[in-house]
């Protein structure tokens, strides 16, 4: 008999959960990693397959009409995994809310909520892009990033609060190598009589155009990488502009806070999509209680930790 039915013989009412969501979330959800990973390629799949194979359509349509599929499209049973996986977070976070802080099932719930966010995000309401590319890293013969350094190609990824380094693999798929979160990245001048570089070859042989162009400078640093470490990086870019442009957004750390002017108007950033805006501040009503804004501050912490922890 399952841990569950047991508890159900003892009482029928079960008034904490967080010990059973901590249970499956950190054996039983890699199935869901795997499938919300592939939920894009899945996507693909069925518009091509829509678009170019009419046979495959027609049945596809009759299935859609069929009485038990409700005139559902096939796409919105695909995203059903997605949808119901990434709604655990926020049931955890308001059982949290209306746990009592002093309370021994309130650390349950925090640990239940932490499990059910490990995994990486796939897709989030409040995540956008700001700027990816690629770059020349210059890396040491025997570390990853930075005595002797070589150059190879990096692919970045850079969100509002996050930033990737990957290697691109082909036109649609990376493999990632390191990220951090926004707040965690230092940027700085770099010049190339500070670096010992080797003038002729990369690390896969002889230089490309790109690598050997690569010779406008900056560096990088991860205070805190996604498993506590310390990254130097050395980067390159072909265009002094180029340069310029990602040190700008590296640089750039996204402020949340709205400011006010003296006109008594109110800007803000939607965290949807990042739009910046002005609204009269008389549309708008601050907190007064110290309680509300400490309780509030609790959970937009714990939300930022549901988009960014792994």
């Amino acid at each position: 008999m399952s841990s569950n039915a047991v508890q159900l013989v003892k009482n029928i009412v079960i008034d904490d959960i967080s010990d059973i969501v901590d249970k499956h979330a950190q054996s039983n959800f890699d199935p869901f990693v795997t499938y919300c990973s592939n939920e894009v390629y899945q996507q693909r799949t069925l518009q091509r397959l829509v678009s170019k194979n009419p046979v495959f359509k027609e049945v596809l349509t009759r299935i859609e009409s069929h009485p038990d599929c409700k005139n559902l499209p096939m796409i919105s049973f695909l995203i059903l995994p997605m949808q119901r996986i990434t709604r655990l977070p926020l049931l955890m976070d308001t059982i949290c809310q209306k746990t009592p802080n002093d309370s021994a099932q309130y650390e349950e719930c925090k640990k239940a909520l932490q499990a059910v966010s490990k995994p990486f995000p796939l897709v989030s309401s409040s995540r956008w892009m700001v700027k990816r590319g690629e770059l020349t890293a210059f890396v040491e013969d025997n570390g990853i990033f930075l005595k002797r350094k070589t150059r190879q190609q990096v692919y970045f990824f850079l969100f509002n609060d996050v930033f990737i380094v990957t290697r691109k693999k082909s036109e649609e798929s990376y493999t990632v190598i390191d990220y951090a979160l926004r707040d965690q990245i230092w940027v700085g001048s770099c010049q190339p009589e500070d670096l010992n570089l080797s003038p002729v070859r990369s690390g896969g042989g002889m230089l490309s155009s790109r690598q050997a162009g690569a010779n406008n400078l900056f560096r990088l640093r991860f205070r805190s990488n996604h498993s506590g470490e310390k990254v130097p990086m050395v980067l390159g870019t072909e265009l002094l502009n180029e340069r310029a442009r990602w040190i700008s957004g590296l640089g750039h750390n996204v402020n949340n806070n709205k400011s006010q002017d003296r006109t008594s108007w109110y800007e803000g950033e939607r965290l949807r999509d990042g739009e910046r805006g002005w609204f009269l501040a008389e549309c708008a009503e601050p907190i007064t209680c110290r309680a509300t804004v400490q309780r509030n501050m609790q959970r937009m912490d714990r939300l930022q930790g549901l988009e960014t922890n792994v």
